[in-house]
């Protein structure tokens, strides 16, 4: 199983749970562990940036502080990815959906060409893709199923 992690995520496992969940970097350890690979849209990593530069800008953590984060965030071993096809997708989604914009459709179009889990810290986005994209999980129920054991059927 793969797993396409959204800005949310990059965000939370590059500070270390100061700009979101804690428990991010453990669903991603606990996935990298068992062999499912993590993917993110080039879009993520540019969210996450830009996440870091209005936390500097806003006090939210020391000012040149995103420097370091971005280092982090280059070290993650999560491949980014996007190919001819993805933005159409994402704009079909963004349509079904009811969306505005399509950053959170962007990630959907990844994980949907993947046949991937879309893994957030984004509680607004879960419950907005709860009862028609059942692919979108939090870094908390990732958790829970990585922990449970596999069924025998």
């Amino acid at each position: 199983m793969t797993i396409v992690a959204d800005a949310s995520v990059l965000v939370a496992i590059a500070t270390d749970g100061a700009l979101g969940p804690a428990d991010a970097s453990h669903a991603a350890f606990l996935a990298a562990r068992a062999g499912h690979p993590v993917r993110c849209t080039p879009l993520a990593r540019s969210e996450a940036l830009a996440a870091f530069r209005r936390a500097a800008w806003s006090g939210a953590i020391g000012e040149g502080e995103e420097d370091r984060l971005l280092r982090n965030l280059e070290a993650l071993p999560i491949d980014a990815e996007w190919e001819t096809g993805d933005g159409a997708r994402a704009l079909a989604i963004a349509r079904r959906m009811g969306w505005a914009r399509t950053d959170d459709a962007e990630h959907c179009a990844l994980a949907e060409r993947l046949g991937a889990l879309l893994l957030t810290c984004d509680l607004k986005l879960r419950r907005s893709a709860e009862q028609r994209l059942d692919y979108v999980v939090t870094t908390s129920e990732l958790v829970d199923r990585l922990r449970e054991p596999p069924t025998m059927d």
